[in-house]
């Protein structure tokens, strides 16, 4: 796999792309029969990985990892990394879009079958001609090898690991060499989203970097480690960078 060009925020590798440079890169890595590995880093994944190399390594080793969310484009902006703005969950549905008139074949792993009928019912009526060629549950009880079987028999183009962070991408970086799969790109809780279960703020709100307290409200006692804890410490983190000028490459 070859890796894009990348800034780093204190170690921590971060594509300088955006949605169509994303878009390409997958219908070049399709086109070319090339595996490509998708993954994202927002502040809760900055966090997770100055506390796990193994994870750190796993993003920076992944062919694109991309920015998520304002706060770790504006720690770039700060530390002089060239990491657009950018959320992949707003692009979603022009990219499955784009599948559906490219004819690429997707599989879906991750969330709870109930969630992911949800979402294949929802695209069936979006995208009529989209084709979701199999999902399997992120709480299902098939062993790795028979569930990497599984992918590999349903042919499709792009896997989606919705199981949430650290665990989708260590499976990913864990099992990439052993999927035929072309394209492997971490999503997080896309699928809540694609089911029209996942609660976001206004535009207005999402554009002020503000998106973050929805989740919070909608979800206190899942959310408030991450964003009562983990945005102080980044935060603090990403200034005693500034301060001391010690971002590390």
């Amino acid at each position: 796999m070859v890796k894009m060009n990348k800034s780093f925020i204190n170690g921590v590798g971060i594509s300088k792309i955006d949605y169509e440079d994303i878009a390409a890169q997958i219908k070049r890595s399709i086109l070319e029969n090339k595996q490509c590995t998708i993954t994202y880093v927002n502040h809760h994944i900055y966090n997770l990985c100055r506390n796990n190399m193994l994870f750190r390594n796993t993003i920076n080793n992944s062919t694109l990892s991309h920015a998520d969310g304002v706060g770790i484009w504006l720690a770039g902006k700060l530390l002089g990394a060239d990491t657009p703005r950018f959320n992949w969950t707003d692009h979603s549905l022009n990219f499955l879009e784009m599948c559906e008139r490219e004819e690429w074949t997707l599989f879906f792993y991750g969330s709870t079958e109930q969630m992911l009928s949800k979402v294949k019912t929802r695209l069936k009526e979006l995208f009529p001609n989209l084709k979701v060629n199999g999902s399997i549950s992120g709480y299902t009880d098939l062993d790795c090898t028979l569930l990497i079987q599984i992918i590999n028999d349903s042919n499709s183009d792009i896997l989606w690991v919705g199981l949430g962070s650290p665990k989708q991408e260590l499976w990913i970086g864990e099992n990439c060499n052993k999927l035929n799969v072309k394209i492997i790109q971490s999503v997080g809780d896309i699928f809540t989203y694609l089911a029209d279960r996942k609660v976001r703020g206004p535009k207005i709100i999402q554009q002020l970097g503000f998106e973050w307290l929805f989740r919070l409200f909608a979800n206190p006692q899942r959310m408030w480690r991450r964003y009562v804890i983990g945005i102080p410490y980044f935060i603090a983190q990403v200034l005693y960078l500034f301060v001391t000028g010690k971002n590390e490459k």
